[in-house]
């Protein structure tokens, strides 16, 4: 729906621990990066190194989540190169989930804290796909769809999508 207007968007903040870890990994590439030039003098080690970490750095930057439009009849986690819709009537189950529950998840591709946690992961228990969208592991909110499509999202939303589903069914009933 092109130049619908969203009734609400939450902005996808990093929290200190997402930004500090971001920081560490730059500096810790750039570090082994320089390491590898002084010891390798004249090969293309420090350059392969550099290029390869820098590819992976970007792809993660620009899959990262920007902002959450919720709509009268769907959300939509908009990232930089792609958007995901989910609308409610396809909902079938929304559970709270805490750190515990996320170790059952191996990442498949991930961001693994790098500007946050999202990407796709893969739950060991039933060996289902997942899509993660956080900020911080701690509390989330996981999502079932008909389709079968699993999504786990930040806490900034976790409010606003609850009222929104439960309007949703009680006009359906």
């Amino acid at each position: 729906m092109i130049g619908e207007k969203a009734k609400k968007v939450i902005h996808f903040e990093q929290s200190r621990f997402v930004r500090r870890f971001s920081m560490i990994l730059i500096f810790i590439i750039m570090a082994i990066t320089l390491f590898l030039l002084f010891i390798s003098s004249g090969t293309f080690l420090a350059g392969w190194f550099s290029v390869i970490s820098t590819i992976f750095l970007l792809l993660a930057f620009i899959s990262a989540p920007r902002h959450f439009d919720i709509y009268e009849d769907k959300f939509v986690i908009q990232c930089i190169v792609e958007s995901t819709a989910i609308k409610f009537d396809q909902i079938v189950s929304i559970e709270k989930m805490d750190k515990l529950k996320l170790r059952n998840f191996l990442p498949i591709y991930s961001s693994l804290g790098f500007m946050g946690y999202f990407g796709y992961f893969l739950r060991i228990k039933d060996f289902t796909l997942a899509r993660i969208y956080t900020t911080n592991l701690s509390n989330c909110l996981s999502i079932r769809t008909k389709q079968g499509k699993h999504y786990i999202i930040s806490t900034e939303m976790v409010k606003e999508i609850d009222e929104l589903h439960n309007q949703l069914l009680q006009k359906k009933y």
